[in-house]
């Protein structure tokens, strides 16, 4: 059982990630995480650095020219599906929880998507209380993460402003379903 966990920033999905992990012993993947390990590649370091322009691996430089340059994203995610793909596929892990933001863009199958949902209000605060960014950084994230993964069909929406447990407890109902179909 592979189960996808997607969400815009500070919605919710390490936080959904990990109770379906926990509940159910499957494998935790967090692209955010792996992305990092990722970045500290020597060969994929500089594949980014030419494919930015830059001499060194600056995130807040980074951030700017992937977040304004359509193409140099493109590029970049292209680089860091493959090698996320790679990663799980390396795993040998049958039930995983893969979690990240477009994460079905890198990882073609699996069997359940779920996606995290909060006010923007509500992630801002969430983001800005965690992860030490600017209103600015999160903007200009938050206006990059377009509702493309919508279109994806989710098999569930959780709003993670709500109860949780509730909403986890519905997520281990439709869990349970494809489980015993699989």
């Amino acid at each position: 059982m592979i189960i996808i966990v997607d969400g815009k920033i500070g919605s919710g999905k390490t936080t959904i990630s990990q109770k379906l992990s926990d509940k159910y012993n499957l494998h935790h993947f967090n692209c955010d995480e792996e992305v990092k390990k990722i970045y500290e590649n020597v060969e994929v370091k500089n594949k980014i650095l030419n494919i930015l322009k830059i001499k060194e691996l600056d995130f807040d430089e980074m951030a700017k020219i992937i977040f304004t340059n359509k193409v140099k994203r493109k590029k970049i995610e292209d680089l860091i599906f493959l090698e996320l793909n790679n990663r799980v596929e390396s795993l040998n892990e049958k039930n995983i929880v893969l979690e990240g933001y477009n994460a079905m863009k890198a990882f073609k199958n699996f069997d359940i998507i779920l996606l995290c949902s909060a006010s923007e209000e509500v992630r801002e605060k969430r983001v800005l209380k965690r992860d030490n960014r600017t209103k600015e950084n999160f903007s200009l994230i938050n206006s990059v993460q377009k509702n493309t993964h919508l279109l994806n069909n989710p098999t569930y929406v959780i709003n993670t402003e709500e109860d949780i447990d509730v909403q986890i407890e519905k997520v281990m109902e439709i869990y349970d379903k494809y489980r015993n179909i699989s």
